[in-house]
């Protein structure tokens, strides 16, 4: 079953198509955003536990002052307690992280996502399945600032796709 999103072929993973999640997952590339978060933290470690033939996971990070992606990534992600299980499960923790994830500087609120024009190339040109996560979840923001992340943000993920 294949839908037409913005001029891309899409496959959907409907009853019909008789494919597991892991077979449908196995071989492909994929972006992950609001991975700093713990929603997104709690489907990177699903992913990576769970799916082990997919064969890229770009995390898009935005840079925060005094701190680049990869320093996010490593600090707020990989230490964080969600990957313990994943680490006492696999010796090779490192090892995998190295060879299968790809931190990128990035911003949900900005077109393009922020990227530079070969990381957007490389994101246009070999991700297949993107999962969103990146989102404002403080109630007492200012609407307009809520609104950038929550619906611009996810506007400007979609247009990648």
């Amino acid at each position: 079953f294949t839908k037409y999103l913005l001029n891309k072929s899409v496959t959907l993973l409907t009853p019909s198509t008789n494919m597991g999640v892991t077979e449908y997952f196995a071989g492909k590339v994929l972006l992950l955003t609001g991975v700093t978060g713990f929603l997104g933290k709690v489907i990177f470690e699903k992913v990576l536990r769970s799916l082990p033939n997919v064969a890229k996971i770009y995390i898009l990070i935005r840079p925060k002052e005094g701190s680049s992606a990869i320093e996010r990534f490593k600090k707020t992600i990989i230490d964080s307690p969600c990957f313990h299980t994943m680490k006492a499960l696999h010796k090779n923790f490192d090892e995998i992280i190295s060879k299968k994830v790809v931190p990128i500087s990035g911003d949900v609120e900005y077109h393009k996502l922020n990227l530079s024009p070969n990381d957007w190339e490389a994101l246009t040109n070999e991700v297949h399945i993107i999962v969103n996560s990146a989102a404002s979840v403080d109630f007492n923001a200012r609407l307009d600032r809520a609104i950038k992340t929550n619906i611009k943000g996810t506007l400007n993920v979609l247009h990648l796709a």
